[in-house]
């Protein structure tokens, strides 16, 4: 079953019931659920499978992975295709770790990486750089492996210990977190190298979840026995080593905060192929605004708060990023209705 709110949590609507027999996971953005699948119907062989709309809920399909027995701990969605898709947990029988990707939408699916993953115990958290769609994170009971090239090849962890959660700063993907059985590790060289920082943490504090908030530059831990936690990072959006300005600068919009439209002005230094991108604070591109090749110089563009499908857009905050290749400049939007 999958429900949503509208109403802070004062009300829930059902989007869908049946399908997975089991959910583990959702990744709300993608319109993906991840569990196990009772396929057969004989309530004894739960298949790793996924779930997935892509008319915003109101209608869902289900895939099965294999035919192994097992549960999907993660999905993760490229922000610019979504039928690229991975998905991770643990086959059921010999306890090991699987990984599977499709670039087809869920009809067909690979297990990029080979005996990488099958050698471990559990896959638990997958994130797509949102800035190189082509870099992989994936935390797993051994670490975090890093992909650079889509899954084929993997570096090996630097740090040994069950990554239970994870989840990256939107506007720097430099700056990495996890949660382990014990504790929160933070990494600002795109997840290579790790620091731990439990200061206020409950002792061994299982972490289960987490997440970053972009504009406040707050990190908030989930546990398992000891509540909600938060913790300041003192990263700033301006300091991100992808941000080079003598080649570019993506200016503030106007006006901001905005009600109904702003507009974007940006500079180029040089000619270059450009994208102009409007993505959500955890690093979800909603709209495009250029895509295309541009002349060096000042030029702007008029954001109208929709989608790329033309649905107005909830108020909030919202990150517009321009791209060239190689360079990369963010600007934080508000949209109030």
């Amino acid at each position: 079953m999958v429900v949503k709110t509208t109403t802070g949590g004062s009300a829930w609507t059902e989007l869908y019931s049946g399908g997975l027999t089991r959910g583990w996971c959702l990744e709300y953005g993608s319109m993906l659920q991840g569990g196990e699948w009772d396929h057969d119907g004989d309530y004894a062989n739960y298949k790793m499978a996924i779930s997935r709309s892509v008319d915003n809920g109101v209608t869902w399909s289900h895939h099965k992975l294999n035919d192994e027995n097992g549960r999907i701990h993660t999905v993760a969605a490229r922000p610019d295709n979504g039928n690229v898709i991975y998905a991770g947990g643990q086959e059921t029988y010999s306890w090991h770790a699987r990984l599977f990707k499709t670039e087809d939408g869920g009809a067909n699916w690979t297990q990029p990486g080979g005996s990488v993953f099958t050698n471990l115990s559990s896959v638990n958290a997958i994130i797509i750089d949102p800035v190189t769609y082509d870099k992989l994170l994936v935390g797993t009971s051994q670490g975090v492996y890093i992909s650079l090239d889509g899954g084929t090849s993997w570096n090996v962890p630097s740090l040994n210990t069950t990554v239970t959660a994870m989840t990256i700063d939107p506007t720097n993907p430099n700056n990495v977190f996890i949660g382990t059985y014990s504790g929160y590790y933070f990494s600002e060289d795109g997840g290579y190298t790790w620091t731990s920082h439990n200061a206020g943490l409950m002792d061994n504090a299982h972490i289960t979840y987490l997440d970053y908030d972009a504009v406040n530059h707050m990190v908030y831990a989930g546990t398992e026995t000891g509540g909600v936690y938060r913790l300041a990072y003192t990263s700033d959006v301006d300091d991100a080593p992808s941000i080079q300005p003598a080649h570019l600068v993506l200016h503030p919009n106007y006006p901001n905060p905005f009600n109904g439209s702003t507009v974007i002005s940006y500079t180029l230094a040089r000619d270059a192929d450009v994208t102009l991108t409007i993505c959500d604070i955890r690093g979800r591109t909603v709209a495009t605004l250029l895509e295309r090749f541009m002349t060096a110089g000042t030029g702007s563009v008029v954001w109208d708060g929709r989608d790329a499908a033309g649905n107005p857009l909830s108020s909030g905050v919202y990150l517009c990023r321009l791209q060239t290749q190689g360079n990369t400049d963010t600007q934080k939007l508000i949209l109030r209705k």
